[in-house]
Parts: structure tokens; C-alpha cells; sequence
């Protein structure tokens, strides 16, 4: 399949270059050896540290009390491998999510917990955090509708508190490596079109006076002072998510009147021009941040095809889109 061939291209790049830097840990760190999560080789596993919306959310915002943006409910979760059945898990989709099938992909036995999490302490987070929060944003104000979630800023705070346990835990050089070594996903942008500057609800008292051009602007200078940020706080290895087909989900077909079925074509247009702002900031961030590595996965072209070509994914009664809503 040719979407999952180019996803497959694009984590080998980044492996390839992150290979295990062999940071051991004792039990004299007050960590069990065999509670790391490793690879086929026995070696332990890239931590794999998450950041997002619900695309990638594990669960953080079932611990939020006032969200409005919450997977609790069947058919979340009917697919996803566990012993007590088909029961939510807190991700917004029937089974794993691209986190997930990253962290099988560099051999761990774990999928990165939620930061929210009770069990998100000690040794749990030796494979990495997911700090994904449905609803959130690059921007502090996106989502509001939903009442709470978790923008990108509070994100990469939690994150930051994260580097203190693990100082705590290994002591500040075996954290370094790691980090350095770990893979950071990314994958924001979504809300801060659908449920920010296209949304019908949105705060009479807080209203957008920009035009799209100046928004874009505004989200993409947001978004390189939030992922240099986790740079000078020892990321190295970055997988960028652009943003999908935002206007070909169901909820924005749902909104066009009179023309059932069709796209959102002002919706798929900013996230197309997000897109390209997106490209070259990365492609600067390559030059000027010594390094790093920040891979563009094209998320858009992957479910343009899976719309338009929907007959190559096997028969329709599987499920291909892990999305029912816009959060």
C-alpha cells in the first residue's frame, strides 16, 4: 500500500540515524532492568515522547473532569489489544493509533502512557510520554468549546516536568542521552483551523480579525518557537505531522449544505497552505538548529489518497479513518 510504504520511508530515515546510544540503567538508579521496554536485539528501546491533538491523544483528556473532548465510549476502543476486551481506552479510534504502532515499530513492549496517568512515574517513562490532548492546539485559546484539553505550550511543560523525574531517576547525563536519542512525534494544527478560525461557535468576545494569511503566519511562528523550545530541552529527532484533509471529515461535510458528501474546500485550502509554511519552516529549523533532524510526514497526501482511492483499503466495512469528529 502506497501510504503505508511512504510512513514505513519516513521512520527508517529517522532510525537510521537514531541508532541506541547504549544509556544503561542499574538498579542502583532505582530502576528493574526488565521493566525497560527493548527492541528484538534485547537493547532498550527509543523513547518515544508524543505531542498533539486527538489524532494521537492515548487518553490524557479522560482525566481532565470538564472535558467535552473525551473517548470514553464505544466503538472506541473495540479493536485494541487488551485483557479486560473491547472497552475505551481514552484514544479516539477503535484500536492503536500511530503512536502505538511506533513504538512496535523501534521494538518496545509499551505504548507511551498518558501524562495525565497515574501510572505515567518511575520506570513507565523510560520508553517515553504521550502528552496528546484532543481538543488542543497551537494556540493557548483553540478549543475552548471543548472546555478543557491541553494546548501545545502546556504540552511541552508537562514535558519539561517529565526531564526532572527522569534526572531524578537516572541522573542528568543518562537523561541527555536519552532524550537525544528518543523519537518526538508532533502532530498539531487541526483545531486551530476547524475549532479556532473556521468555527461557528466561536468567542464573540475573542473574535478573529485576521486574515487567513495572517493566521497561518501566526500559527507557523507559534509552532517554530514551541518545537525549537523542545529542542533546547534536548529533542534531536523529530517526525512533524502536517495537517490531513481537515475538510474532507465528516463533521465538515456535514456542513455543507446542499452539496452532501462533498469536501470542505476552504478547510482542505488552509491546511494545503498550513502545509507549505510548515515545509519550509522545518527545512529552516534543519539548517540553523545543529543536529537535529525534523522529518515532514505527509499526512494530507495519505488521506487524500484513502478518500479518493478508498477501494485499494479492502472491503468498506473496515474501518480506515480513525477520526469520527474534528478533535
Amino acid at each position: 500500500m502506497e501510504s503505508k510504504a511512504m510512513m514505513i520511508t519516513v521512520l527508517t530515515l529517522l532510525l537510521l540515524t537514531s541508532r541506541n546510544s547504549g544509556w544503561g540503567i542499574g538498579t542502583a538508579a532505582g530502576t528493574k532492568i526488565e521493566d525497560l521496554p527493548r527492541n528484538a536485539n534485547g537493547d532498550v528501546a527509543l523513547a518515544n515522547f508524543v505531542f498533539g491533538d486527538s489524532l494521537v491523544d492515548a487518553g490524557n483528556n479522560n482525566y481532565l473532569p470538564l472535558s467535552m473532548a473525551t473517548a470514553k465510549n464505544l466503538p472506541n476502543g473495540i479493536d485494541f489489544p487488551q485483557k479486560n476486551g473491547r472497552t475505551p481506552t481514552g484514544r479516539f479510534s477503535n484500536g492503536r493509533i500511530i503512536p502505538d504502532l511506533l513504538a512496535l515499530k523501534v521494538g518496545s513492549k509499551h505504548f507511551p502512557p498518558p501524562y495525565l496517568s497515574p501510572a505515567a512515574h518511575g520506570s513507565a517513562i523510560l520508553g517515553g510520554i504521550n502528552y496528546a490532548s484532543g481538543g488542543g492546539g497551537i494556540l493557548n485559546n483553540t478549543g475552548r468549546i471543548f472546555v478543557q484539553r491541553i494546548s501545545m505550550d502546556v504540552q511541552i511543560s508537562y514535558f519539561e516536568r517529565t526531564l526532572e523525574e527522569l534526572r531524578e531517576l537516572v541522573g542528568p547525563s543518562k537523561t541527555s542521552e536519552m532524550v537525544a536519542s528518543a523519537i518526538f512525534s508532533v502532530t498539531m494544527g487541526s483545531n486551530d483551523i476547524l475549532n479556532n478560525y473556521l468555527s461557528p461557535l466561536r468567542d464573540t468576545l475573542d473574535p478573529i480579525l485576521l486574515t487567513p494569511t495572517e493566521f497561518l503566519h501566526l500559527l507557523i511562528t507559534t509552532y517554530e518557537s514551541q518545537l525549537t523550545r523542545l529542542y533546547d530541552n534536548g529533542g534531536r529527532k523529530f517526525i512533524i505531522v502536517n495537517l490531513p484533509a481537515i475538510g474532507c471529515i465528516p463533521y465538515q461535510r456535514s456542513l455543507q449544505v446542499g452539496k452532501h458528501g462533498i469536501c470542505a474546500a476552504r478547510a482542505n485550502e488552509l491546511a494545503s497552505d498550513f502545509n507549505v509554511l510548515l515545509k519550509q519552516m522545518l527545512n529552516r529549523l534543519n539548517r540553523q538548529l545543529t543536529g537535529a533532524t525534523f522529518l515532514y510526514a505527509d499526512a494530507y497526501s495519505i488521506m487524500n489518497d484513502v478518500v479518493n482511492n478508498y477501494q485499494n483499503y479492502g472491503p468498506l466495512t473496515v474501518p480506515v479513518l480513525n477520526h469520527h469528529f474534528s478533535w
